[in-house]
């Protein structure tokens, strides 16, 4: 269920690393200033979190203008010790007019583990910089203009693309996954499905298209989008999640 000021919207999700996807030629809703949403995170059926985004202003960055918007994740889940495991990111994800990210920036915490994590862009490269604790990590990955970001479990990196690019029924290509966390790029498959299907969100009915996304590495993600671009659901078949 989509929530957008009070209608809530519930995305499914996997966890550990998940990538972002981008399609082709783009859809022309931008984003803005004060736009924001939040999404209910379902395991197995029951809601283990939740995620959210706002777009807080629009500013020159690198001789570019730049929206910067602010998310956070949580998720908790009980441990076969029943013990409660948390996990919480806090980011900030510059993004061009293309929805294409020019600055990320991570604050993660589990328990007593800290982890910062930044990535700059320039020169057709990803400067990524890791730090837990004392221990700093550094790694410059070359990318192309057609590799796109998600980090793990920053699930509001899918919705931004998806109002950036447009799915075609029937297309299948190769694309590049940038995840800061993995230090990697990954490459992965996308092929668009020939026939809409109907997704149900909060009593209302949605004609979506349907994007099946897997790689060689890489677990099958299924993903219904709307006519406006808009994500509405997201299922990882492996892991049971739908």
């Amino acid at each position: 269920m989509k929530k957008r000021g009070t209608e809530l919207f519930c995305l499914l999700i996997f966890l550990g690393l998940i990538m972002c996807l981008a399609l082709s030629s783009g859809f022309s809703s931008p984003l803005s200033v004060g736009e924001e949403n939040y999404y209910a995170l379902k395991v197995g059926g029951k809601i283990t979190g939740y995620s959210t985004y706002k777009v807080r202003e629009k500013k020159d960055y690198q001789e570019e203008s730049v929206w910067v918007c602010k998310e956070k994740t949580l998720l908790k889940f009980v441990m076969s010790d029943k013990k409660t495991k948390t996990m919480e990111y806090e980011t900030i994800t510059y993004l061009n007019s293309n929805l294409t990210p020019r600055y990320y920036q991570l604050n993660f915490s589990q328990d007593t583990i800290k982890q910062e994590l930044q990535t700059t862009f320039s020169q057709g490269q990803a400067h990524i910089t890791l730090k837990t604790g004392e221990k700093i990590m550094k790694q410059d990955i070359p990318i192309s203009g057609d590799t796109y970001l998600i980090d793990g479990n920053v699930f509001t990196h899918y919705i931004y693309l998806f109002k950036s690019f447009k799915l075609i029924p029937g297309e299948e290509k190769k694309i590049s996954l940038l995840v800061p966390q993995a230090m990697k790029v990954f490459s992965v498959n996308l092929k668009v499905k020939e026939e809409k299907e109907k997704v149900t969100l909060g009593g209302r009915e949605w004609e979506s298209l349907v994007a099946v996304m897997k790689g060689d590495i890489f677990p099958e993600m299924i993903f219904w989008i709307n006519s406006k671009g808009e994500l509405l659901r997201l299922s990882l078949p492996s892991q049971n999640f739908t």
